[in-house]
């Protein structure tokens, strides 16, 4: 009998402990989500302090039209100096001022002519160049590529661009005569933008 109540006593010690354990758990869960929700919100606060602080500084009274021409500029120089069998032209330098500052980043965005210019190699970033056609909207496109074989990505990424046939403004291509070829037959559509074009065979190719 004596054996019976102890077994029972313990029995509803332990149902007791465990209760507060679960119930001590879920205070901590909740206290931590609330911790959690007051960072994001000082976070926030933070970042728009951030901003208003950045549309202080001097630079940042010049016109939005002003740093569009200017990253307009660069990505011309960047094109005109990339040398494109050894590098492929990835406008990084862009992807860089979209994380300078919020207001970097929407100009950067809403300037068409910036993204408009194409340096393609066989490793080019397909996906990067689809995101970069999309932002140049309706902007004239520039581009030169050396190419390597049908599947490479930069053969794959100048298919992309041919798609936008009609914008092309300049087009420089060198490559195997079996990818020349292939751009040559896959080109049904007027270009009436196009004002220079270039198609230099490799002299190794067959």
């Amino acid at each position: 009998m004596l054996f019976c109540t102890l077994s029972h006593k313990i029995q509803m010690f332990a149902e007791m402990n465990e209760h507060d354990v679960v119930a001590d758990r879920d205070v901590a869960v909740q206290t931590r989500r609330a911790i959690e929700a007051e960072i994001a919100s000082y976070s926030s606060i933070i970042l728009q302090l951030k901003y208003r602080l950045n549309t202080m500084a001097p630079i940042s009274q010049l016109p939005p039209e002003i740093f569009s021409e200017i990253f307009t500029i660069i990505a011309i120089d960047d094109y005109t100096s990339t040398n494109p069998p050894y590098y492929s032209f990835t406008q990084g330098w862009l992807t860089t001022i979209l994380h300078v500052c919020r207001s970097w980043r929407n100009i950067a965005l809403c300037s068409p002519r910036a993204w408009s210019k194409f340096v393609l190699a066989r490793h080019s970033n397909l996906q990067f160049i689809e995101r970069a056609l999309e932002r140049s909207k309706k902007a004239p496109l520039w581009v030169r590529a050396s190419l390597g074989w049908a599947t490479d990505p930069g053969s794959r990424s100048l298919d992309e661009i041919m798609k936008e046939v009609f914008r092309i403004q300049e087009l420089d291509v060198s490559g195997p005569s079996s990818i020349l070829g292939d751009l040559l037959k896959k080109w049904t559509r007027p270009a009436p933008q196009l004002r220079r074009l270039v198609l230099s065979a490799d002299s190794d190719s067959r």
